[in-house]
């Protein structure tokens, strides 16, 4: 969830919030002209119904919080790793905290200094809240379909460590200053090949090899290795690529389409490696 999808969700909530701060006062002032009227208010009896109305109140808007972080991020297909995970439940406690000073501090003002809230109630409320938000996040988590996540979330096992290691850099030879084309083009063929040695269970197999393993095994049928065939041949032909040249003969539209092919070749290979 990056920073304009966490101002936004912020924003709903606190406006949100502020339609219903008017509507709980109101409910807690009823709850003390109920106790008014009953002659007990003001008489050291405290009106429990205070606390009953602020947890639940309390607990309302976490759920309601949550409902709103999961729209913001359905709505823009946002996706649910862990670290989204842990923006999201950030947010909603830090709102939250706002949420407890309010609630608390008005019930403060209906009954004065004198008489206690019973505050097992209200942090019962709190650890609810805190144990449901955990839980739906983690649900949402799982719940991610896996072939949707970017990719450098799908490969942040430690098995793909290697991998990951040169996807990133080939992006930052490609998003240099001044781009490096051969040697971004050369780490992301070499991202290719790392992952299909592991799909392969052979650590020294060329990308050829690997892809010559994958269609007589049948991990992959062959129309689909096309793709990566073409990948590899490319840069099998290119100087700079897969051996050491100063040609520098390949422009940017060939290697931003290179990438495309390797990246459509590491998110097939990945679904072939947890098959």
């Amino acid at each position: 969830m990056d920073e304009a999808l966490q101002r936004l969700a912020t924003n709903m909530i606190r406006t949100e919030r502020s339609s219903r701060v008017s509507p709980a006062t109101k409910a807690l002032i009823a709850i003390c002209d109920q106790f008014t009227k009953a002659g007990a208010l003001g008489h050291g009896r405290y009106p429990v119904m205070l606390d009953e109305a602020s947890a639940s109140e309390y607990e309302d808007r976490a759920k309601q919080w949550l409902k709103i972080i999961v729209r913001v991020a359905a709505e823009t297909n946002a996706p649910w790793t862990k670290p989204s995970a842990q923006i999201a439940q950030h947010i909603i406690e830090m709102e939250l905290a706002t949420d407890w000073d309010e609630i608390f501090g008005r019930m403060r003002q209906m009954v004065g200094q004198s008489l206690k809230p019973r505050m097992d109630v209200l942090d019962a409320a709190r650890d609810r809240s805190r144990a449901h938000l955990e839980q739906e996040l983690g649900l949402l988590v799982l719940k991610q379909d896996r072939t949707k996540l970017p990719l450098s979330d799908r490969l942040s096992a430690d098995r793909y460590r290697a991998v990951v290691d040169g996807w990133r850099k080939a992006h930052a030879y490609l998003d240099a200053g001044n781009p490096d084309l051969e040697n971004a083009a050369k780490e992301a063929v070499g991202a290719v090949e790392t992952l299909a040695r592991l799909v392969v269970n052979d650590p020294t197999a060329t990308l050829g090899e690997a892809i010559k393993v994958l269609r007589s095994t049948g991990r992959v049928e062959a129309p689909l290795l096309k793709g990566i065939e073409e990948l590899w041949g490319w840069s099998s032909a290119q100087p700079g690529i897969r051996h050491s040249s100063a040609d520098g003969s390949i422009d940017l539209a060939e290697v931003r389409y290179c990438f495309r092919l390797a990246e459509a070749a590491l998110h097939l290979l990945l679904a072939k490696d947890a098959a």
